[in-house]
């Protein structure tokens, strides 16, 4: 909700209007939450969210409420939802209800099965184009960005490019997906303030994992995310707006 009221420049409480239009930003791939560990009175206790139950927030609750309601430790609770103390839960969200295991407590693997191995994530691709701190030069010329295969994509895997101007971190990034392992920067990312500008991009490994109903692909990380690289672009000139021109108009004579 927060990126659209971003991109449209509204507020919370603002209305909106039957045909009107908005802007809708490419979705936000959302990392799968992940098995946290917390130590308590010097024992590890960890907090699996696989396959939990999600509490639908009500009028009044707070994390600290939920996690007594449930009889889980707040730390674990805020950890395994990437929760904070600045974080608010409004009525209607949900939040995972951990299974909480002890280390001392886990039961053995059944039968002569060894305990599968966690399988690590793919590294973040090596960014190759622009080298780091380039400058684009000529600044309205095609840029390309380019970096290192991470490994060959399955269907549903892409590439997502993000690209953001430093100058500006209140703005949304760029993101654009692909997966060729290079990605031409569109005209209309290029920044419309004609000064030079400090651009930050990252590459990561996504994952299509369904549809919304307005057919754009829902995406989750499947990898590490690319070390950051920079590079200085000069803004657009805008265009003048051209002056018009009097048509002249005849002068009947008398």
């Amino acid at each position: 909700m927060d990126s659209i009221l971003q991109a449209n420049q509204m507020s919370p409480d603002q209305p909106i209007q039957v045909n009107q239009n908005l802007q809708i930003p490419w979705p936000t791939p959302t990392p799968p939450l992940e098995i946290v560990a917390v130590e308590i009175n010097g024992e590890l206790v960890l907090a699996d969210p696989t396959g939990c139950e999600r509490y639908e927030v009500k009028e009044g609750d707070s994390a600290a409420r939920i996690a007594n309601l449930f009889g889980v430790e707040l730390a674990l609770l805020n950890k395994v939802n990437r929760l904070d103390e600045d974080t608010l839960l409004f009525p209607g969200d949900t939040v995972c209800i951990p299974e909480i295991r002890y280390g001392e407590s886990l039961p053995p693997t059944p039968g002569p099965s060894p305990t599968p191995t966690v399988t690590a994530p793919p590294p973040g691709p090596q960014l190759l184009y622009p080298v780091n701190n380039a400058v684009i030069d000529p600044p309205e010329g095609i840029v390309t960005l380019q970096w290192t295969a991470v490994q060959d994509l399955g269907e549903s895997e892409w590439y997502m490019v993000e690209l953001v101007d430093v100058n500006d971190l209140d703005a949304l990034p760029y993101r654009g997906f692909t997966r060729d392992n290079a990605f031409q920067l569109p005209n209309d990312w290029r920044p419309d303030i004609p000064e030079t500008r400090l651009m930050r991009w990252r590459v990561s490994l996504v994952n299509v994992t369904g549809w919304r109903e307005d057919g754009l692909p829902i995406y989750t990380f499947g990898g590490e995310i690319s070390e950051p690289a920079f590079f200085t672009w000069l803004g657009a000139i805008p265009t003048a707006t051209p002056t018009p021109t009097a048509t002249p108009t005849a002068t009947p004579e008398a």
